[in-house]
């Protein structure tokens, strides 16, 4: 009864610590639902599901044996309680989902991704506003989310995450219209209230004195990765996110580039831990 009478809400003002199991289910039950925004069609598709997994939980005794053969065809108070949650967590399920990646590194050092499920994550879906230039990374660990600072993040800087694609890979109005057919907002990112081009048509000139001083530590970041020293990589990735943030102006072809390759390498060193444990 007390998660039936919670209400959702879009997003925080600050996490909210979560101690012990009954809390964990608490913060997961207040994600938003989108439940009146989204179409009859979708709410009879939940509703019609939620009361097949109600019967087929009925039908296994979970609720108690009512003592005849007979099942009783009027759903009981806790039966209908139950189906809320169950039709109430579809919901939040659609709203909130991450994908989750299983990842290899072959003899050549390429990274493989493969998609092999979903997770709701309340800790990161509750906090993180989207952002088709984020200022983070998100990998997973086997089933455990972790969310990487992508640059320097400035105190008082919002931390965003991304629902839907890199500006880079995917035109500002069809970004825009994937987030507002599936999450029901539009955005109003830097990247898409500027209209920042994808990476083909971004700006890509560098002048000869920072190709002088990238160029080294590039070669010192490939030599690391070479050997598997991921941990070297990570560092010599973060001096030249540094080194661009100082000398370049977003959007720019080696911001994306660079993140691009941050990201890869912080998904092989999860590949190594993933070998070694």
């Amino acid at each position: 009864e007390e998660l039936l009478k919670q209400n959702n809400t879009d997003s925080c003002d600050e996490p909210t610590c979560v101690e012990n199991e009954k809390d964990r289910i608490q913060h997961l039950f207040n994600m938003v639902t989108h439940e009146e925004e989204i179409s009859q069609s979708t709410r009879a598709k939940h509703a019609i599901i939620t009361v097949f997994l109600l019967s087929c939980i009925r039908r296994s005794n979970y609720f108690g044996s009512s003592g005849s053969k007979q099942k009783p065809q009027k759903l009981t108070d806790t039966e209908l309680d139950v189906g809320e949650l169950i039709y109430r967590l579809r919901l939040i399920s659609e709203a909130n989902c991450y994908p989750l990646w299983s990842v290899d590194v072959d003899d050549s050092g390429q990274v493989g991704l493969e998609n092999i499920g979903s997770g709701i994550y309340p800790s990161i879906g509750s906090y993180l506003n989207s952002n088709c230039n984020p200022n983070t990374l998100r990998c997973n660990v086997g089933s455990s989310v972790i969310i990487v600072a992508a640059v320097d993040i400035k105190e008082g800087e919002e931390i965003c995450d991304n629902y839907c694609i890199h500006f880079a890979e995917l035109p500002t109005a069809e970004r825009q219209g994937w987030l507002e057919e599936n999450f029901f907002f539009r955005c109003r990112c830097t990247a898409c209230s500027s209209g920042w081009s994808t990476y083909d048509d971004l700006p890509c000139e560098v002048s000869a004195d920072l190709q002088k001083t990238l160029i080294p530590i590039e070669k010192q970041n490939q030599a690391a990765l070479r050997r598997g020293d991921t941990e070297t990589a990570l560092k010599l990735h973060e001096l030249e996110i540094k080194l661009l943030e100082k000398h370049l102006i977003i959007p720019h072809q080696l911001f994306v580039s660079l993140r691009n390759s941050y990201q890869c390498c912080w998904w092989t060193k999860i590949a190594n831990l993933l070998k070694t444990s």
